[in-house]
C-alpha cells in the first residue's frame, strides 16, 4: 500500500503565500529603516528650495556662507539648504519651525556704531563756506584789476562787502 500525501488544500497554499509575503515585507521594512534618507532628493538645489519658499510667500537669499530665509519682518539664517529642505518637505509644518522664537536669555544684538569719517571735512577760515571764500577771492582780484586800470591806490573796500 502506497500512501500518497494528501493533496494540499487551497487554504494551506494561501497560508504559505501569506507567510512568504510577510517575510518579504519585514525584509523591506528593515531595509527602509536602515536607509539614511528615503527621500529621493539627496542634495536639494537652490532652485528647488526657492520654489517651495515662493509657494509659501517667502524669499531665499545667499548671505556669505549662509542662507537667509525672509518672511516679511522675520528673518532666519541657515548653514545648509538641507536644513530648510527638511522643514519644507514635511507634510505639515509650522512657521515657528523655520523662524524659531527667541528665548528670553537671548539679548538683542548691539546696535552698530557710527563710524567717524577718516578725513573730517576741512573747516573754512573765518567761518566762511568754501563758496564764500572763493567768491571773496574773485571779488578782490576783480576789484584790484579795476583800481589798477584807473590808476588809483588799492582800497580795502571788498572786506566790508562780505
Amino acid at each position: 500500500m502506497d500512501q500518497q500525501p494528501p493533496p494540499e488544500s487551497e487554504i494551506e497554499k494561501l497560508k504559505r503565500r501569506i507567510e512568504q509575503l510577510e517575510r518579504e515585507n519585514s525584509d523591506l521594512k528593515k531595509r527602509l529603516n536602515q536607509a539614511r534618507d528615503p527621500n529621493p532628493v539627496k542634495r536639494p538645489s537652490r532652485r528647488r528650495v526657492h520654489l517651495l519658499l515662493m509657494d509659501a510667500g517667502m524669499d531665499l537669499y545667499r548671505k556669505g556662507n549662509k542662507w537667509l530665509v525672509k518672511f516679511g519682518e522675520l528673518r532666519q539664517h541657515y548653514r545648509k539648504l538641507t536644513e530648510i529642505w527638511k522643514v519644507l518637505t514635511k507634510e505639515s509644518w509650522a512657521l515657528d519651525e523655520l523662524f524659531p522664537y527667541p528665548s528670553k536669555s537671548d539679548t538683542p544684538p548691539p546696535k552698530p556704531q557710527k563710524r567717524k569719517p577718516a578725513n573730517p571735512p576741512r573747516k573754512p577760515k573765518n567761518n566762511l563756506s568754501l563758496f564764500q571764500l572763493d567768491l571773496k577771492q574773485r571779488l578782490e582780484t576783480a576789484g584790484r584789476e579795476m583800481v589798477r586800470a584807473r590808476g588809483e591806490p588799492e582800497p580795502h573796500f571788498m572786506e566790508s562787502m562780505l
